[in-house]
């Protein structure tokens, strides 16, 4: 019989000998074979990304519309010398308060003495001439026939100008008396009072009334400012209402470092005419000074206030920009993120918060994304969260200076 040959048997691999990469591939592929047979791996998106929506703030608003503007004194009084002589003396501080009837400068007076005694003379010569010609008048009258009517009618006429002369003698003693008066300058009103322009010593009043200082009074101060031609039809419109019955229209003053002054300025009035150069209109105020803040020159920013009806306003930090305008990005149906396009107002500061008026755009219904723009494209899914509406702002609250009534 024909022998049949077995195949060898496999050796069995020792537990000392290390596995070779054949070994290592075929444990790979039924590894593989074992992971494909098991279940189908399924696709995740990812979560819809949060963000956080407010709806915006409906309210009556006040803004204020800002014009350059600056301070001047309510009255400004300049100092000078009615005579000619020499200064002998400056009574005063410069820059302090003062009072009226303060001696401020004395002037040589030892012409002007003189002078004085000399028309006091000159009166008692007249009286004197006018005493004779009385005397001369009385006889005559009593002489009857004996003295013609001529020589009478001369007499009379002697006295009336004996008379004249003593009027011109007490007029000129009047003249003499002013002119001592005035090498005595004192202050002719409560004021503030600016330093000597001309030092003791000097010449003054040579043929001129030299200046020689200056008093303002600053216990109250007038401020200017111009409004363009549309706004000056908006004044014009209510100078009636506003400033002629004296309602209660307060402008707002900001200083140049930013602060806002505690006394709000009161519409005085407003120029009959726009100024055909500029084409702007002159309004002026009264603002009290009683801590003398407020210096003559200063220039300010004078807001206007204006009351807005149910005004739409978002947080100023929720708008964006591009070459289109400004824009917010909304949550519609479907928490889909919808973009709206917008037209801006002022700015406001609403309880502590930065708000922009928005005046057209959006209907003020809607979700606004305040957190998470950089998250939100326009049509993308959203998960909004509401955030918590912003408080109503005092009625008596006072502006922030960084309100401003241009649209920016």
């Amino acid at each position: 019989s024909q022998a049949i040959s077995l195949p060898a048997p496999v050796p069995e691999m020792p537990n000392n000998v290390p596995f070779t990469m054949p070994h290592r591939l075929l444990l790979l592929s039924a590894g593989l074979l074992v992971i494909g047979c098991g279940e189908k791996n399924a696709f995740a998106p990812p979560p819809p990304p949060e963000v956080t929506v407010q709806t915006p703030l409906i309210q009556d608003q006040q803004i204020y519309t800002d014009f350059p503007g600056r301070i001047e004194a309510a009255q400004v009084v300049e100092v000078r010398a009615r005579v000619r002589g020499f200064l002998e003396k400056i009574a005063f501080e410069p820059g302090k308060p003062i009072k009226k009837g303060t001696l401020l400068f004395e002037i040589e007076d030892t012409p002007y003495v003189a002078a004085k005694k000399a028309a006091e003379a000159n009166i008692a010569k007249a009286k004197a001439a006018q005493g004779i010609a009385q005397i001369s008048v009385d006889r005559r009258n009593l002489a009857g026939a004996g003295v013609s009517e001529i020589e009478k009618e001369a007499a009379a006429a002697d006295l009336e100008a004996a008379k004249a002369d003593v009027l011109s003698a007490e007029a000129a003693l009047v003249d003499a008396e002013n002119d001592l008066s005035y090498t005595v300058i004192k202050a002719d009103m409560d004021g503030r009072i600016s330093e000597s322009k001309v030092d003791i010593g000097n010449l003054v009043g040579n043929n001129e009334a030299t200046l020689l200082t200056t008093i303002v009074k600053d216990d109250e101060m007038f401020v200017y400012f111009e409004a363009n031609e549309r706004q000056a039809l908006e004044f014009l419109e209510l100078r009636e209402e506003t400033i002629e019955k004296d309602l209660k229209l307060r402008f707002r003053l900001i200083l140049a470092n930013g602060s806002v002054y505690e006394h709000p300025a009161t519409p005085q009035f407003a120029d009959n005419r726009l100024d055909t150069d500029t084409g702007t209109l002159l309004v002026r105020s009264v603002v009290p000074n009683p801590g003398f803040t407020l210096a003559d020159g200063l220039f300010v920013r004078v807001g206007v206030p204006t009351e807005i009806k149910q005004a739409i306003m978002v947080p100023a930090s929720s708008l964006q920009q591009d070459l289109a305008g400004y824009f917010l990005m909304t949550v519609g149906e479907g928490n889909k993120v919808v973009r709206k396009n917008v037209e801006l107002g002022p700015r406001v500061t609403v309880d502590g918060h930065q708000m922009r008026v928005v005046t057209s755009g959006i209907e003020g219904t809607e979700k606004v994304i305040v957190i998470g723009l950089q998250r939100a494209r326009e049509g993308a899914v959203v998960a909004p969260t509401e955030a918590s509406p912003a408080r109503k702002a005092p009625a008596t609250k006072e502006p922030s200076p960084e309100e401003s009534g241009a649209a920016q």
